[in-house]
């Protein structure tokens, strides 16, 4: 439990002193460009909008051990938005030259009612080997 109290902390911390806020709004559409949208609930129980967004990204045909499935590869990364606000803040996470899975949904929430929710970024190593990268908005 303490152990896990500090990996939270540790991760709010990251994520509080990284955000920088960007006007995305009137620049595109994020909510048509994003390949995700959650809304998820904070360390304080407020809602956001969660947006994975990658600027530029490419349709492949990438292999990832299942035969038809639709991956984009790109530089995603999270863009936050309070719900009834406005601005949009992004993180400095970036999830380099990622394979986002479409078909497979990736990317997904993990909702809990005790602790915040959680965004899990799974990554395939290969046919065997599955990785998962858990965020959330402190």
């Amino acid at each position: 439990m303490k152990l896990t109290r500090i990996f939270f902390i540790a991760v709010f911390l990251f994520t509080y002193l990284h955000l920088q806020t960007y006007s995305y709004a009137t620049e595109i559409n994020i909510s048509e460009k994003s390949r995700v949208l959650f809304k998820v609930k904070d360390t304080k129980g407020i809602s956001y909008n969660v947006y994975f967004f990658a600027p530029k990204e490419t349709k492949t045909d990438y292999y990832l051990c299942s035969t038809g499935d639709e991956v984009f590869v790109g530089n995603y990364s999270f863009l936050i938005q309070k719900q009834g606000e406005k601005d949009i803040k992004t993180t400095s996470v970036i999830l380099k030259d990622y394979p986002y899975n479409q078909t497979q949904r990736t990317v997904f929430p993990i909702i809990s009612k005790s602790y915040p929710d959680i965004v899990m970024v799974s990554d395939q190593l290969d046919c065997n080997t599955k990785v998962g990268y858990l965020y959330y908005v402190g």
